[in-house]
């Protein structure tokens, strides 16, 4: 889920699909989608 937030407020949200698992897939997903943060977990060692 990708959230556009402006004075503090949630003025967009956008689900979008995993575009699946390979090596460095979902940091250059979420690069491409312009995010400047992000909120994860749960993501194991490996990550």
């Amino acid at each position: 889920t990708f959230v556009k937030i402006e004075d503090n407020k949630v003025i967009e949200k956008e689900v979008l699909q995993n575009p699946g698992h390979s090596v460095g897939s979902i940091p250059q997903f979420v690069n491409q989608q312009g995010a400047t943060y992000m909120i994860a977990g749960g993501m194991g060692h490996r990550a």
